[in-house]
């Protein structure tokens, strides 16, 4: 039957860890440090990544919303193309014209890092509305704007 009461040399043994335990962690404190450091940064590591990924998980949302990319592009590349065809299909919300067949340059900038002239009034407002940085967005009714990505504009100045 046990009584609950320590068992003869339950605390001689005791002691003796105690001191062994004393002489190892002063033997050892460098590498325990080391081992400690590590296991800070890399739950350090791990958090930072586990946030980034939260914050991920909604950028691409935002953006979308922002930004309303197209998810499809047409270029017939025909004069006169009947727009209206593509917009009676019943997959398509919205349609931005712009016309693709036609080549300029600005300061020797090549055309793709200048975005091309609405063709249409929702170009640049209902579909492919970019972010921006500074000043306004595009007026589509007037002449001579137009839209430069951001490392052109910086490349300008």
């Amino acid at each position: 039957m046990t009584t609950g009461l320590p068992r003869k040399g339950t605390a001689e043994a005791v002691r003796a860890v105690a001191a062994w335990l004393r002489l190892d962690l002063r033997s050892r404190t460098r590498s325990l440090t080391v081992v400690g450091l590590m296991l800070a940064f890399t739950g350090a590591l791990v958090l930072a990544v586990t946030a980034g990924a939260r914050r991920d998980g909604s950028a691409m949302l935002r953006l979308r919303a922002q930004s309303l990319p197209a998810t499809a592009v047409v270029a017939p590349n025909i004069p006169g193309f009947d727009w209206d065809r593509i917009r009676a299909l019943p997959e398509v919300e919205e349609v931005a014209e712009l016309p693709w067949n036609s080549t300029y340059a600005i300061a020797g900038i090549a055309v793709s890092d200048i975005g091309f002239p609405a063709a249409s009034p929702e170009t640049y407002v209902t579909v492919e509305r970019g972010a921006v940085l500074e000043g306004r967005r595009l007026d589509n009714g007037a002449v001579g704007e137009a839209v430069f990505a951001y490392r052109t504009a910086r490349h300008l100045d």
